[in-house]
């Protein structure tokens, strides 16, 4: 339904030149959909794309920048014109309700299965966290603090840093470590399968061995099969 949406303003537009024939095909308005899906998604609004425009000096850039804020301008017209709702919105008339009503008052939150929250996200967890007694993240990682950005759990630390900054609440940091492995070939797996640096396990070892599926429903039969011989 977007698609049509945009592909039908595009028609209307009469005074674009970039995009003047590219408009006559759906394709690109999918591809202009997935643009705004982005664009809402991380509250950049029309006048921001304007404002980017300035601060490049190549025609075609400036140009390429006007047509795409006009566009986008269009949408939200049309959206407001014919009473229809965008769902990446949902989380901006979320985060309003959240500041009028009182449903997260004195409440304890716990918030789980993220990596990481676009602005929108974050907004709305700006609000609960004003209303509620407690809030618990739970993140995946074995670390709290890191600067190196090929390690494997920076995103989720840089994360944590935001949620730090832009949430005012007190923290309180608890890394839930699984025991030790009694295996030392598992140990040795666990600690070493996310290495940038090639360390090899000497010693010969049963607790690790190969399979390969057709597709992952095969793979899962198999360590079903196999925790049922245990």
């Amino acid at each position: 339904g977007k698609s049509m949406l945009i592909y039908e303003s595009l028609q209307r537009m009469n005074d674009l030149q970039i995009f003047e024939k590219p408009k006559k095909y759906p394709s690109f308005s999918t591809q202009i959909s997935k643009l705004i899906q982005e664009l809402k998604r991380y509250q950049v609004a029309p006048n921001t794309l304007a404002e980017i425009k300035e601060q490049n000096s190549k025609p075609y850039i400036k140009q390429k920048f006007t047509e795409l804020a006009k566009i986008y301008e269009e949408y939200n017209a049309q959206l407001a014109q014919k009473e229809y709702s965008d769902a990446e919105d949902d989380l901006l008339v979320l985060s309003d309700l959240i500041q009028e009503k009182d449903f997260f008052q004195d409440k304890m939150i716990w918030i789980e299965g993220f990596d990481g929250f676009t602005p929108q996200e974050m907004k709305v967890l700006e609000k609960i966290s004003k209303k509620v007694k407690k809030m618990t993240f739970s993140f995946c990682t074995s670390i709290l603090t890191c600067e190196d950005k090929t390690h494997v759990f920076y995103p989720v630390t840089q994360t944590i840093k935001e949620i730090k900054k832009k949430i005012n609440l007190s923290f309180e940091h608890q890394l839930i470590k699984e025991k030790d492995n009694e295996n030392p070939s598992l140990a040795f797996l666990i600690e070493n399968m996310l290495s940038y640096e090639t360390t090899t396990f000497e010693a010969p070892t049963n607790a690790i061995h190969f399979f390969k599926g057709q597709n992952p429903y095969q793979e899962i039969q198999y360590v079903v099969a196999m925790i049922k011989q245990q």
